[in-house]
């Protein structure tokens, strides 16, 4: 079935305005009112009435054995249980680099593992934009990257407080998520998993830092960013992104591959340019100060633009 032109407004790649040089400085939160802003506690609920657990997201939606009825509670008690999240997850790291795949290892919920890449081999050229399938055929041509298998074990048990023989527990939905990860260049990355249903990448830049490029010397290289995509339609992103002229590049990517809530996944990406290629320091240029909202939002806009988003479209 073909997409009404407001779902195709929703599919459109969405970012925050603008984050601040010095904001950049600081792990990038999650877009606001994107679906990877919704932590496993935010998410959890219990109905007592229906007898209805769940945490959407993080676990499957259950009915429990019990409920108000069936425990001679009045129905609107809602003070005699507790909720146990228990968020897990492992993921599974295959390696592409230059035309050779390798597994390098599974890495348990919180662990990281560093990954080294040759430059890449492949004809194809990276726009940004590709899907998992697209990026895919670039690693198999021979391209560099990485290929994911996040599956989530989280948990959500809930207990009487004065009865532990009344305990329900929820399993994981969804249960596995491929990921493909795209670089156009030989790097050094690492990785990890702080969230069940997210990833994370980060890299110290050390490689090539030739003249000036069109965001100057002292940011982080537009060819070192990673593209990428998850298996499924992409319904939904909203992204964060930041840099600033201390070799700092941040974004914060939420996108649902469907439209129900369950289906979100997110990464974020931390790049920093290694300290002894920041010779010296370059001189800021002073900042416009916005004075109504509209001015704001166009400003935010503008820099956005300018000086990060860019660099997700135009390599």
């Amino acid at each position: 079935m073909m997409k009404s032109a407001a779902t195709a407004t929703i599919a459109a790649l969405l970012f925050d305005v603008a984050v601040t040089s010095a904001e950049c400085s600081v792990d990038l939160d999650w877009p606001n009112l994107s679906c990877m802003s919704m932590s496993f506690e935010k998410s959890m609920w219990y109905d007592t009435y229906h007898g209805m657990l769940s945490a959407v997201g993080f676990t499957e939606l259950s009915t429990t054995p019990f409920n108000n009825t069936s425990l001679g509670k009045d129905i609107s008690a809602d003070d005699w249980y507790v909720l146990e999240p228990h968020e897990d997850a492992e993921m599974k790291v295959d390696k592409y680099s230059a035309g050779d795949k390798e597994h390098v290892k599974y890495i348990a919920f919180g662990e990281n593992v560093t990954v080294s890449m040759a430059a890449p081999k492949s004809d194809i050229v990276l726009t940004g934009n590709e899907t998992f399938d697209e990026l895919m055929d670039y690693l198999n041509d021979g391209g560099s990257g990485l290929l994911l298998l996040l599956k989530n074990k989280s948990t959500l048990t809930v207990r009487a407080k004065n009865d532990s023989s009344i305990s329900y527990t929820a399993g994981p939905d969804p249960g596995t998520r491929w990921i493909a990860v795209g670089f156009r260049t030989a790097i050094n990355v690492t990785l990890s998993n702080p969230q069940s249903n997210g990833i994370a990448i980060e890299n110290v830049w050390d490689g090539e830092y030739g003249g000036p490029d069109w965001l100057g010397n002292f940011y982080y290289p537009r060819n070192a960013l990673p593209v990428v995509a998850y298996a499924g339609e992409k319904y939904a992103t909203a992204g964060r992104t930041c840099s600033n002229p201390f070799g700092v590049y941040q974004a914060a990517v939420s996108t649902r591959t469907g439209d129900t809530p369950e289906t979100c996944i997110g990464y974020k990406f931390k790049g920093t340019v290694a300290e002894e290629l920041m010779t010296k320091q370059p001189t800021l240029s002073p900042t416009p100060s916005p004075t109504s909202e509209a001015t704001r939002g166009q400003w935010g806009t503008l820099s956005l633009l300018l000086a990060t988003t860019a660099a997700f479209f135009l390599f």
